[in-house]
């Protein structure tokens, strides 16, 4: 074989190898709330956040629905660490759509309320039916709220039960 053919062969050779090995997707380990700030757990009175949680809750899921992931996106807070990643929660959105359908019904498990310096934390946890989905497993979802004094609320985090399940490691 001539220079010029060699040359030309490993030439193909490597950019076939750098294309391929540029698209490769990395699979990344979902983003998980750590708390940073000191919590009390409010023992009296926590049904009103509880309540206000769930209506945010509730919003995500329409959202969630109608296919508005920028839109769930923008409830995520400043300090959860899922805002470090949008296109891994735009991709974990979509999974689930895919994967589950539409989110059909949720059924309140239980829920605890936080006092923190100056908001509070409003953890809840549901089991969700989704219209694709036939397992006979509960399919548990965690919503981790912020609420702050002018009473915004926030998505520090948010899990569905679809991340423990088998084909679905990071």
């Amino acid at each position: 074989m001539s220079r010029i053919t060699i040359f030309s062969v490993v030439s193909v050779a490597a950019m076939i190898l750098m294309v391929s090995s540029s698209c490769q997707i990395e699979y990344k380990k979902p983003p998980i709330f750590t708390e940073k700030e000191q919590i009390t757990k409010i023992e009296t009175g926590a049904d009103e956040y509880i309540n206000k949680a769930k209506s945010a809750s509730d919003h995500f899921h329409d959202l969630f629905n109608e296919g508005r992931y920028n839109e769930m996106f923008q409830l995520v807070d400043d300090k959860s660490e899922l805002i470090q990643d949008p296109i891994y929660f735009d991709r974990a959105m979509h999974r689930i759509s895919s994967d589950l359908g539409k989110f059909e019904s949720a059924s309140f498990t239980r829920g605890n309320a936080f006092q923190k310096k100056s908001t509070y934390e409003v953890r809840l946890e549901y089991i969700a039916k989704y219209d694709k989905e036939n397992g006979k497993a509960p399919r548990y979802e965690l919503f981790y709220w912020e609420i702050y004094p002018d009473g915004t609320l926030k998505l520090l985090n948010y899990r569905n039960g679809i991340d423990n399940e088998p084909g679905y490691a990071y």
